[in-house]
């Protein structure tokens, strides 16, 4: 586990747990499992049962390896990212700007707006991520 992520292996392991669950179970009984956890959970703390229910289905994993690109400058694409482990580097016309650390959010721009990525976002360690695409921004109550 990173230094930096501010989630510990227990609650990173019960969210696996319950997520590889929706994937088998019926709907509504992996929706209850995942709220019966929520509270223990530190990025799902708050959130409204019904948005949570969006967001489990929706919610995809992916783990990357050191130097990994995770987004390229330039791409169409409309994932939005959370690291729940790791960190990451920030290229603009390949230059550094940035780092990315556990728990930071990133790519919504270009899901928000529809635009290209305006950066490449690659891995300078082994990083867990969490993603979801713009599809799901709708289902949101504001």
């Amino acid at each position: 586990m990173s230094k930096f992520s501010e989630y510990d292996e227990k609650e990173i392991e019960i969210f696996l747990d319950v997520y590889d669950q929706a994937q088998l179970d019926d709907q509504t009984q992996s929706l209850k499992k995942l709220i019966t956890v929520q509270d223990r959970i530190s990025i799902f703390k708050g959130i409204d049962p019904e948005e949570l229910h969006a967001v489990i289905y929706d919610l995809k994993f992916i783990k990357f390896n050191f130097k990994d690109y995770i987004i390229e400058q330039n791409a169409q694409n409309t994932e939005i990212f959370y690291i729940i482990d790791g960190e990451c580097q920030v290229f603009h016309d390949k230059h550094k700007v940035g780092v990315l650390q556990a728990g930071e959010i990133f790519g919504e721009a270009a899901a928000i707006f529809g635009t290209n990525r305006n950066a490449s976002v690659v891995c300078s360690s082994k990083t867990a991520t969490s993603f979801v695409r713009q599809p799901w921004l709708y289902s949101i109550k504001i």
